[in-house]
């Protein structure tokens, strides 16, 4: 006879697409919402566009690690997987909308170091998504 009741529920080990996708589409909502604030604030102030490239970054992260929140909270499991999951797709598609808006040929160094840092970025988000 087995002591303790039931056993521990297991919990779910799979991707869960939408939960993805869901953490991409809100990356790129809070991306656009910030670019619109930043443009209002450059309309408005004497502040030159070299002086908010640091801001631009930082709204990024924000937006990456948001999106990574959103994943993670949705599937409820593998926050870290989800949310890096999510970061490394908005990363790829806005490095890719960056190629096609300036055709320089980018070197392939900062594509990886964009990505590996979209994926953790994004891991980071669906961490704190899972367990806050």
């Amino acid at each position: 006879m087995k002591l303790g009741g039931t056993a521990p529920a297991r919990r779910a080990t799979k991707l869960s697409p939408d939960s993805v996708v869901t953490g991409v589409v809100f990356c790129f909502m809070v991306t656009l919402f910030s670019a619109g604030i930043l443009a209002v604030i450059l309309l408005r102030t004497p502040i030159t566009e070299k002086a908010l490239s640091p801001v631009v970054n930082v709204v990024g992260a924000l937006s990456v690690f948001s999106g990574g929140f959103v994943a993670g909270r949705r599937s409820g499991t593998l926050g870290w997987m989800h949310g890096g999951i999510a970061g490394l797709f908005y990363s790829a598609a806005c490095f890719l909308v960056g190629v096609f808006a300036f055709p320089e040929l980018a070197p392939v160094a900062l594509l990886v170091r964009r990505l590996v840092l979209g994926f953790s970025i994004g891991l980071l988000g669906g961490v704190a998504g899972v367990n806050f």
